[in-house]
């Protein structure tokens, strides 16, 4: 995990929390995909952080183009079934590319972004940044599960 403190906005109002998800579109079974998201901890963390705010929670997932809109929500309806996700959370597929997709979603007081293996720093900077909010990265271990 790494932590990126938003210079102004700090923990916000502590309400609303934001995951980003990277769609994983195809045939392979969801417990490959899942893997290949690098999503477990992830959504463990944002799970556990929403319960202890009792505020907001939004899956957001990006797409390159209005054709695989329909196969990234059926992605994450599978998530949200398989993980538990909460009734009252809220789900976003945006178009477009990913930094530009950020001014697109709704403001939160914190977002949760996968990690790369080699952190690209300048990138966790510009999340902060364009967000707005702090943020938390994360890298699964591979000994994570979120499917409930």
């Amino acid at each position: 995990m790494l932590f990126g403190l938003h210079p102004l906005a700090g923990m916000g109002r502590v309400e609303v929390i934001n995951v980003w998800l990277t769609p994983q579109l195809g045939n392979s079974p969801f417990s490959t995909k899942i893997k290949q998201g690098n999503l477990n901890l992830t959504m463990l963390m944002a799970l556990r952080l929403h319960r202890s705010w009792q505020g907001s929670l939004n899956l957001i997932t990006v797409v390159a183009d209005t054709e695989e809109v329909k196969a990234a929500q059926q992605y994450i309806k599978e998530l949200r079934d398989l993980a538990r996700i909460p009734h009252r959370a809220k789900t976003f597929v945006l178009v477009g590319t990913f930094i530009d997709c950020l001014t697109q979603a709704p403001q939160s007081d914190m977002d949760f972004v996968g990690l790369t293996l080699e952190p690209d720093f300048e990138f966790i900077n510009r999340m902060i940044k364009i967000t707005g909010s702090s943020c938390l990265f994360f890298r699964d271990s591979g000994n994570e599960s979120a499917i409930a």
